[in-house]
């Protein structure tokens, strides 16, 4: 019993700075250090390790990809149910979004929605379908299932997308202003 007093024949009932003691009890024998008080742990929130980076580890790359596509997918949803929701929860919702985008940049992770963009060949894309759309001049990106994902400004996942093509209409314009003639077969 390293903290009991042994002057006087005391003995401790228990172990430990604040054991019940017998007999008289002497300034001498008391481990003081036993009653200071530790220093108390680090406050506030936790600060991720910078020893190694979370893309070293695939499986939480893969959990923070699957993250920020919910969270895309998440924001998309919140600009949809707009007109359903109060102003109160509009705003909640979207200060959530938000926080999660910072976290994610935060991570080193990008998305990025092509949505809307023109579609041109070799375009990092994973197309999925390409729809013929008659009221398109040019190839475009009329959906995006899910954002590419950069890593570190470095791209890590195609975007998969839905490439709507021009229709017969537009095909045939674009083919008189090139001089290309209709094959006739």
């Amino acid at each position: 019993m390293a903290n009991s007093p042994k002057a006087g024949g005391a003995a401790a009932t228990e172990e430990g700075p604040l054991a019940i003691r017998d007999g008289p009890l002497e300034l001498g024998s008391l481990d003081l250090e036993a009653w200071l008080p530790r220093p108390a742990a680090p406050s506030g929130p936790r600060q991720a390790s910078t020893s190694a980076p979370l893309s070293s580890s695939p499986a939480a790359s893969e959990a923070l990809f699957a993250v920020a596509i919910e969270a895309w997918r998440m924001k998309a949803r919140v600009v949809r149910l707009k007109d359903l929701l109060s102003a109160k929860e509009l705003r909640a919702l979207e200060i959530s979004v938000t926080k999660m985008e910072e976290a994610l940049l935060g991570a080193g992770v990008q998305l990025d929605d092509p949505q809307g963009r023109p579609f041109h060949e070799g375009d990092p894309l994973e197309v999925l379908l390409f729809e013929p759309s008659p009221g398109l001049a040019r190839a475009t990106v009329l959906q995006t299932v899910k954002p590419a994902i950069l890593m570190a400004g470095k791209l890590v996942r195609r975007a998969e997308v839905v490439v709507g093509t021009p229709g017969e209409a537009a095909a045939k314009a674009s083919d008189a202003s090139t001089g290309k003639e209709e094959d006739p077969s």
